[in-house]
């Protein structure tokens, strides 16, 4: 299972932002249809992409999804 703690942090970040995700595994978060976020290392995959980007932690995956018009909100 993720760090409870880190796994809180990331769906907290991504619902201050109205980003729309799920958990789908013990160490999985995905958002939208090609992003999958690890919270316990940080790391983020894009679908079809090979490997692990190289941005890694909460920042970067809020820049990513903001970046893609994924958020509804922008964070203050």
């Amino acid at each position: 299972m993720f760090n409870q703690e880190a796994g809180n942090e990331a769906m907290e970040m991504l619902d201050e932002i109205g980003v729309l995700y799920r958990v789908v595994s013990d160490h999985q978060i995905k958002i939208g249809r090609c992003i999958s976020y690890y919270p316990s290392k940080g790391s983020i995959f894009i679908d079809g992409e090979r490997g692990a980007r190289a941005e890694k932690g909460l920042a970067a995956l809020r820049d990513l999804v903001q970046g893609l018009g994924l958020a509804s909100r922008k964070r203050s």
